[in-house]
């Protein structure tokens, strides 16, 4: 009887924040005894002290393990050994390289803070889950009584929690929703807006003399 064989890489998926789940095969030759556990290790290795540092006190029996307590947008590696009753096998080559971040949550509702005849200000509140990194946003648009075909507010992302909406039509029904977007990809949509109708041309006139006097 003798040491296991080295397992072959192991697969890192379900990536989040601050956790991943790493899986592996058996190793080819289990050395004449039963393979009892499996070790893994990690590393991050755009630090310069990266050195392999054990996930796992004790052997793993499954063929997977969820690594926890994973620092948000950080760069990690894996490798694992096994172990049986002689001892443990050298570690496997490590796996490819894992980013934790993942895409934003959805956006909360959002809500039109002044309407004007050809403008409105919408603002939005972030989402509770960032992924890790810093966001943007997609503003959208719809008539909710016209085509009903919902329209980008910007041709770019927006980094603010508000926008100034200024291509509107006057006395045009509207109603809005936002997405969030990271670099692993855009939220959901938010809920939709209460629909708003812009002011009327005529209304607007007004609007502006009370405001003068």
């Amino acid at each position: 009887m003798s040491k296991p064989s080295a397992p072959d890489r192991p697969d890192v998926t379900e990536v989040h924040v601050t956790s991943c789940t790493v899986t592996y095969q058996p190793p080819q030759r289990d050395g004449g005894a039963p393979v009892t556990g499996y070790v893994l290790e990690r590393r991050t290795p755009s630090e310069p002290d990266g050195d392999w540092v054990k996930v796992n006190e004790t052997p793993v029996t499954d063929l997977q393990f969820t690594v926890d307590s994973l620092t948000p947008a950080m760069w990690y590696t894996f490798r694992v050994a096994a172990v049986n009753c002689k001892g443990m096998s050298n570690f496997s080559p490590e796996s490819d390289e894992i980013e934790t971040v993942e895409k934003p949550g959805k956006p909360g509702r959002p809500e039109v803070i002044k309407v004007h005849d050809r403008s409105c200000i919408v603002k939005y509140e972030p989402p509770q889950l960032d992924g890790g990194t810093p966001m943007k946003y997609i503003l959208e648009r719809r008539e909710p009584w016209g085509s009903r075909k919902w329209m980008r507010c910007s041709k770019t992302e927006v980094t603010g929690l508000q926008f100034i909406i200024d291509d509107l039509i006057p006395g045009t029904g509207y109603e809005f929703r936002v997405a969030a977007t990271n670099v692993k990809g855009m939220s959901e949509f938010s809920p939709v807006s209460q629909v708003i109708t812009t002011l009327a041309a005529k209304d607007q006139v007004i609007v502006s003399l009370i405001f003068l006097l």
